[in-house]
């Protein structure tokens, strides 16, 4: 078995380290981009000075390096959009995706207006189609109508948020139909010989670019990922906006994205989620499976007892089983919710330390509730104290017994009157799993008068015939 786990292993780590060979390709609609200002090669159409267009390629630039920008410019000669030309960047989109189908394909417009339009309509759903999510900014006028092509059911429409307060920028727009939230703010250098300048830029023009670079670096992360699988993780990485009023009544979809974050969900497994894969999961279901082979030999103890007594258990034996079956089920369910509070938190890329810490706290409180809870109830509760001094008269009458008959310098017939004090108990049903405490005692080393008596007792104990006071029928 270790050969073959070192094997897998060594073939997972392996299969991390692949690369994608198809880089993602992110389409900017705007005025058009300055490669010198972006960095790096840009295909398409390009513009100068550095405008709209070169900062919303160079945000998807920082965020992505290997994502290959092309640009399709929207503006006329005015710096005014014509829906025309929107409608032929998006109809050269489609011809592009339908001529190369093995590329990962993005589309950022960081423009719009409030008119709707069945043509843009339609060549959006026809991107949807294609599996090429189409980002949109919101609009900057701090209004909740419906900006257009953002607003489409198909497009993934993309507000603003302060760098200070984190909650909703006073600009931006905001609506039910809105998807994502992300900085709107955004600063960045140009160096003119040897001086520096600095500018910064908001807006959600500049928000919607922060997530396409999101989403193009997810895809350059994962080979076999697809831009509407890469946009799920970021939807369900994206973190809650606490105490905004916007985003409480569903103005600002599904909260700020998290690139980190949606990054380590999509990375390659690490040391971490091979530890939890190959020895944290499979400790656990063994416990597991152990948790569920003792319920089932307590189960035939109890019915064994009911058997040799041929009178109903006691109250104080019923009592003592419950409480085994919940330490029993206590243990398992915490075994279950840490197995799957851990692979959840890592698969979210919460930090590992803390998920761990965590999701032992969490067991050990699903365990203690389980188990001490309903001692601490007939601890504490007047009406259940009679039984509960019984109970721990049996309980130490249990020990004292048990502790002589382990102990090796102990006289021999001390040992053996320590045994049949607990073969008595074991037949009134106070010793949850008798046929296991059995087994256990054989496999110790003991006299071979005490293994004699180990021996008939279990024999008693598996044998329905004995237990049942019936002969057994002569073989043929």
């Amino acid at each position: 078995m270790l050969p073959l786990g070192c094997f897998l292993l060594l073939v997972s780590l392996s299969a991390c380290r692949r690369s994608s060979t198809k880089e993602p390709v992110v389409f900017v609609l705007d005025s058009g981009v300055d490669a010198a200002f972006v960095g790096g090669a840009v295909a398409g159409d390009s513009e100068s000075p550095p405008g709209h267009g070169s900062v919303v390629a160079r945000v998807i630039r920082d965020r992505c390096r290997r994502a290959t920008v092309f640009s399709i410019k929207i503006e006329n000669s005015f710096g005014r959009i014509e829906r025309e030309s929107i409608f032929r960047a998006l109809a050269d989109v489609i011809t592009y995706v339908r001529s190369h189908p093995d590329h990962r394909v993005l589309v950022n417009i960081s423009s719009g207006s409030y008119d709707r339009d069945k043509r843009e309509h339609d060549l959006v759903k026809e991107l949807h189609r294609l599996g090429v999510p189409l980002v949109a900014a919101a609009g900057n006028d701090n209004l909740d109508r419906p900006f257009y092509p953002a607003a489409y059911p198909e497009a993934v429409a993309v507000a603003a948020v302060s760098d200070v307060t984190r909650r909703k920028a006073p600009y931006s727009n905001y609506g039910s139909y809105v998807d994502l939230a992300a900085a709107g703010s955004q600063r960045y250098y140009q160096q003119y010989f040897l001086a520096l300048s600095s500018r910064e830029v908001q807006g959600t023009s500049f928000a919607a670019p922060l997530v396409s670079g999101t989403l193009a670096r997810l895809l350059a992360v994962r080979a076999d990922l697809s831009p509407g699988q890469a946009l799920a993780v970021l939807l369900r990485t994206s973190r809650p906006i606490f105490a905004d009023p916007f985003f409480e009544r569903g103005w600002l979809g599904a909260g700020v994205i998290d690139p980190q974050r949606a990054v380590a969900v999509v990375s390659p497994p690490h040391v971490e989620r091979l530890i939890y894969l190959w020895i944290i999961l499979p400790l656990g279901m063994a416990i597991l499976f152990q948790c569920g082979w003792r319920c089932l030999r307590m189960h035939r103890s109890r019915r064994r007892a009911k058997e040799l007594a041929d009178v109903p258990l006691s109250e104080e034996a019923i009592l003592i089983q419950r409480l085994a079956y919940l330490r029993i089920a206590g243990r398992g369910l915490a075994v279950v919710l840490f197995l799957a509070y851990v692979g959840l938190r890592l698969e979210m890329g919460s930090p590992v330390i803390a998920v761990f810490y965590s999701g032992l706290l969490i067991a050990a409180g699903i365990w203690a509730l389980l188990a001490a809870l309903p001692e601490l109830t007939l601890r504490l509760n007047p009406s259940y104290r009679p039984l509960f001094l019984r109970l721990q008269s049996i309980r130490h009458q249990r020990d004292n017994h048990y502790y002589t008959f382990r102990n090796p310098y102990a006289f021999l017939r001390l040992r053996a009157r320590a045994l049949q004090g607990l073969i008595a108990l074991g037949k009134r049903g106070l010793i949850p799993d008798f046929p296991g405490f059995l087994k256990r005692a054989g496999n110790r080393e003991v006299s071979e008068q005490l293994r004699d008596m180990i021996r008939e007792e279990m024999d008693r104990w598996d044998d329905p015939f004995i237990c049942s006071g019936r002969r057994r029928p002569p073989a043929p």
